[in-house]
């Protein structure tokens, strides 16, 4: 047995997903060697604001202490989705699903909709059926496309590294016609996906504003629905719910919910035009992390982005960065020492969810720190 590195374990032939908490105590396991080494300390607060000071940066810290630092990294995280439009306050909305016991207080007989079908939704949903929820659960999103089922992983023996054309059309014709030919040679789908997932960074970064807009509008669900893929026995649950009348998957948009002292009075306007009502209990937001980083609360970002030492990033998406994750200023200048990874580069990179996206920009960074320092060393021997 393997492990590989987005959190699957290698079964025989076939990937078995580990449950997210499981793959978080593995992280958190190795950080505690190294904290443990003496290499790493750490501190529990929260920085509310990063100043330049000559060649290296002073950080305010919520209790009052003061940190200098030469490099700063910002590795934000997920930031729980924004409370949704049309929903009224009430402590049976529940915006953040992963707040520890978030979902202790639904009774097993109390009705759940849930806002969102992707892996968020899908994790929220099994967790409740397993806790015996014995009502069925109502889902909607838009589409109402659920993650589509992954496969065994393989490596492509004929990766498509060309694209003949550099508009969102262009390039998903060129993929579904090399999905096309694969699938008839008896290569996956998954299989050509997981090629093109590896090259989305750059083609991003090289799109036009409206090309990346075009994509957010039209694509973006199709993508992620093959993108975040379900174990097969997952779908299969799914699949049984569904056939046994436990879920309802509504592709549709949420027009208004009323609280009410049993939970909510809501009304939906299904794809197509036909208008529905629920009366649901609880009602749980599970449409993934807020992107638009004005939005999120966070007491750094809202620091940096108005005095100017940061910027939001491409669409408003995550903060702006360059190519190799210096954080920008208002004016577009690169902070020397100042990196942003993960989610919040989305604006820059979009792909950058997957364990394997951030170890990249990581190890890029750290090539890019060895070179610049092997750089200055040459060049103090020269004087």
């Amino acid at each position: 047995m393997a492990e590989r590195d987005d959190g699957h374990r290698l079964d025989g032939l076939f990937t078995v997903l580990r449950p997210r908490w499981r793959y978080g105590d593995y992280i958190s396991a190795h950080l505690s060697e190294v904290a443990d080494a003496g290499v790493v300390t750490t501190v529990a607060d929260t920085i509310t604001q990063i100043e330049q000071q000559g060649s290296g940066y002073t950080l305010s810290t919520q209790s009052g202490d003061r940190i200098t630092a030469d490099l700063v990294f910002l590795c934000l995280g997920n930031p729980p989705p924004s409370p949704f439009p049309n929903v009224q306050p009430s402590h049976r909305s529940i915006t953040n699903v992963w707040v520890a016991r978030a979902l202790d207080d639904i009774g097993i007989d109390d009705r759940v909709l849930v806002i969102g079908t992707g892996a968020t939704a899908v994790d929220v949903v099994i967790d409740l059926m397993r806790r015996g929820l014995r009502q069925p659960i109502t889902m909607i999103s838009r589409r109402g496309l659920l993650p589509l089922v992954d496969a065994p992983a393989e490596t492509d023996p004929d990766p498509l590294e060309t694209w003949p054309e550099l508009t969102t059309r262009g390039i998903f014709a060129a993929l579904l016609k090399d999905t096309r030919r694969k699938l008839a040679a008896g290569i996956s789908w998954q299989t050509s996906i997981d090629t093109f997932r590896l090259q989305i960074a750059g083609l991003w970064a090289d799109a036009s504003p409206a090309e990346r807009l075009r994509f957010s509008r039209h694509l973006r669900s199709i993508w992620l629905v093959h993108r975040h893929r379900l174990a097969p026995d997952v779908a299969q649950h799914l699949d049984q719910l569904r056939r046994e009348q436990r879920l309802d998957v509504v592709a549709g948009r949420l027009l208004s919910a009323i609280a009410t002292p049993a939970g909510y009075d809501v009304t939906i306007r299904k794809r197509g035009g036909a208008i529905t009502t629920l009366a649901p209990n609880w009602i749980l937001n599970c449409t993934g992390p807020e992107e638009r980083y004005d939005r999120i609360g966070n007491p750094l970002v809202a620091a940096m982005l108005d005095t100017g030492f940061a910027r939001r990033g491409h669409g408003g998406i995550g903060l702006d960065v360059d190519d190799s994750c210096r954080l920008l200023d208002c004016n577009g200048s690169a902070h020397p020492g100042a990196y942003v990874v993960g989610h919040a580069t989305r604006g820059a990179f979009w792909e950058v969810t997957a364990v394997s996206n951030i170890r990249q920009q990581v190890l890029g960074i750290v090539e890019a720190l060895q070179m610049s320092k092997t750089t200055k060393a040459i060049r103090q021997e020269t004087v």
